[in-house]
């Protein structure tokens, strides 16, 4: 059982005291959040840009980071630029070119890399809605001039604390309050083999 509670009001974490009364100070109140990894992940030859989803499962707004880092470069771990999606919808800013009304694809192609906005560069934060859809995708380069490493990894922050369903007709069981999966994708929109990592199946890196 979790020794965090939910305070609406203030829109934070606070510790409970023994005996299940909740805490009146200001000293605990703050989320707890805990990093997951994918694992290194052979990339398929047929996967053309990586997606990283997180649903927001709760009524409140939640704070996640996603990063997918290039696995091979020990040293440094380089993040690819990625771009990011509220409910399919583009939020990168546009970069002011000509092709800066082509939002969601390019030429059309829905999973094609965008084209006309700047991509995140670094790991991505972001403040979920509430039941809402968060995605990332990340794609690698096209120009068989250009280095491809084969491996990556993904890791996601998120908070750690369970989230317990207000509504008496939700399940009652505690639950994460953001669920995360990851797939390669090719621009067809077809899920490829051997690079799908589900929610239950990322771990911790430092386990709590």
């Amino acid at each position: 059982m979790s020794n965090y509670y939910y305070d609406r009001s203030h829109k934070c974490y606070r510790k409970k005291r023994n005996h299940h009364r909740k805490c009146d100070c200001d000293c605990h109140c703050e989320p707890r959040y805990q990093t997951y990894t994918s694992g290194p992940l052979f990339r398929n030859a047929n996967t053309d840009f990586v997606q990283v989803s997180a649903f927001n499962q709760t009524d409140e707004p939640q704070a996640v980071t996603i990063a997918v880092q290039n696995y091979q470069d020990t040293c440094d771990g380089d993040v690819y630029p990625s771009y990011g999606y509220l409910c399919g919808e583009l939020i990168n800013d546009d970069n002011g070119g000509s092709d800066d009304t082509v939002r969601n694809g390019n030429g059309g192609c829905i999973y094609c890399e965008p084209e006309g906005v700047n991509p995140f560069v670094g790991p991505v934060t972001f403040t979920i809605p509430p039941r809402q859809l968060f995605s990332v995708r990340v794609f690698f380069p096209g120009d068989p001039a250009r280095p491809q490493d084969p491996t990556y990894v993904v890791r996601v922050t998120r908070p750690a604390d369970p989230y317990s369903p207000g509504d008496p007709a939700s399940p009652q069981d505690p639950h994460s309050p953001v669920t995360i999966n990851t797939w390669g994708i090719n621009f067809a929109g077809v899920i490829q083999q051997g690079n799908t990592v589900l929610n239950r199946q990322f771990s911790p890196v430092d386990p709590v």
